[in-house]
Order: C-alpha cells, then sequence, then structure tokens
C-alpha cells in the first residue's frame, strides 16, 4: 500500500526521518556532485533529499503520484512541485537529464512500463538513479517506516528490470547502514554509522542505491531487400 503525502511528511519530521534525509542527501550529492543547469526531476517523495539539490544549479522538479498527494515545494511562490500520473509522465521525449525515484518503484503496480515512462523522457545517455528498499534488509521488513511498505527488490532483481527497459547500471551500492531503531540519539547514530561501515560493508544497507544509464540502440544491420516478384516463363495470364 502507498503511503500517502501527509504520513510521509510525518515520517521525516521525526529523529529517525532526519537521519533518512541526512545519509541520503549527503550520499547523491557526492554521486551528483556536478549537475549544474542540468534538468533534474525527482519522482514519488524526494522532497527529504530535494532542498539539498538547490544549491547545486540544476533545475529541479518535484513529481508526485495522485495516489499518494502532492506537497507544496520549495514554497508557495516558487513551486516545483506536479502531481502526476507515473505512466503518464508531463515531459516531452528525451527532455530531462537526470531522475531520482524515491519511495517510487517499490509501490507501482506497473514496474516495467514505470521504467520505460522514465527511459522515454530521459535524455540518450541520462542517468536514472533509484533509491529502493533492499529486500535483504530490516528496513524492508519492520512497517514503522516508509521502506516497510510495497514491494522491496534484491540488487539482482532491481537491475534486471532496469536492463530490461534499456537502463544498463553503472553504479550498484547500498545507503541506510543501521537498522531503524528507534532509539535516543538515532538522528546522530545514523551518520556515524553511514560513515564507519560504507567502505567494508557496501551491499549491506537497508535501501539500494543503483543508477543506470539510457542507451539507445540503432539498427546494428540493414534491413533485407525486398524481393521482386519472380516471373516463371512459359507461363502466361489467364485471359
Amino acid at each position: 500500500m502507498r503511503p500517502d503525502v501527509s504520513s510521509l511528511k510525518l515520517f521525516y519530521n521525526r529523529p529517525i526521518g532526519r537521519g533518512v534525509a541526512a545519509c541520503l542527501s549527503q550520499k547523491i550529492s557526492t554521486h551528483w556532485s556536478s549537475i549544474s543547469s542540468l534538468d533534474v526531476m525527482g519522482i514519488g517523495y524526494p522532497l527529504p533529499v530535494m532542498d539539498n539539490l538547490l544549491a547545486s544549479g540544476a533545475d529541479l522538479f518535484a513529481l508526485m503520484p495522485g495516489g499518494q498527494g502532492a506537497a507544496v515545494w520549495p514554497d508557495e511562490k516558487h513551486g516545483r512541485s506536479i502531481l502526476i500520473d507515473e505512466y503518464h509522465l508531463p515531459f516531452e521525449d528525451g527532455s530531462i537529464d537526470r531522475i531520482f525515484l524515491m519511495h517510487a518503484i517499490e509501490y507501482a503496480h506497473q514496474p516495467a512500463a514505470f521504467l520505460r515512462e522514465c527511459w522515454r523522457v530521459l535524455k540518450p545517455g541520462g542517468r536514472l538513479l533509484v533509491l529502493v528498499p533492499n529486500r535483504r534488509r530490516a528496513w524492508s521488513a519492520l512497517e514503522h517506516t516508509p521502506f516497510g511498505q510495497g514491494t522491496p527488490y534484491s540488487s539482482r532483481q532491481m537491475q534486471k528490470q532496469l536492463e530490461d527497459q534499456l537502463l544498463y547500471p553503472v553504479h550498484v551500492s547500498s545507503a541506510l547502514m543501521m537498522p531503524p531503531f528507534m532509539l535516543p540519539g538515532i538522528e546522530k547514530m545514523m551518520k556515524v554509522s553511514e560513515l564507519a561501515l560504507r567502505g567494508s560493508f557496501e551491499m549491506l544497507g537497508g535501501l539500494l542505491f543503483i543508477e543506470a544509464e539510457k542507451r539507445v540502440y540503432s539498427r546494428l544491420t540493414p534491413p533485407p531487400k525486398r524481393q521482386g516478384v519472380r516471373v516463371l516463363s512459359g507461363v502466361s495470364p489467364r485471359v
């Protein structure tokens, strides 16, 4: 079941949610360090990390599915949030440089169609960053966070989904190394554990962090030449 926008906002206002937002913002900013002047679109509920991207110089859009609801961002005067149907994105073919999915693919009833729509609006060579609950970790099993809802994926499953839609993984890692314990000081503990465990335990995080590139293949072989109609000698048309 997809959580609504009010429950997502409530989670990210709590200490554990603020810890998640800080960890993901830092990882995305480090990974996408040069996005100035690019068109960047977040789909799902991307607001917890969008504020951190404002200083990047990118042209940012926050797209939120109709079944979830949308929140104003960054403010009422400069609205950049859009309520959408995730299977019919309101952008032209090949118009977006970067897309990231957060609280999105795990709730898609038609994940292949959703990823193909992302492929459509990406420019050739554009990048899609997928943040999705890791099937094999506690974040996907415990229901007191949004990551315990929807369909989690293993790394292999998510990469296969992407490849099937001509989105080829170029970077695979994880985030949220610490389990979602509801403890005093959890926000600070999450930041410390993220830095301490990232190098040696890159795939042990509760959230998969997979970046894929849009590839467009032209026809590799020319189409066969059309053969003319062969007329047999000695055969005359019937009158």
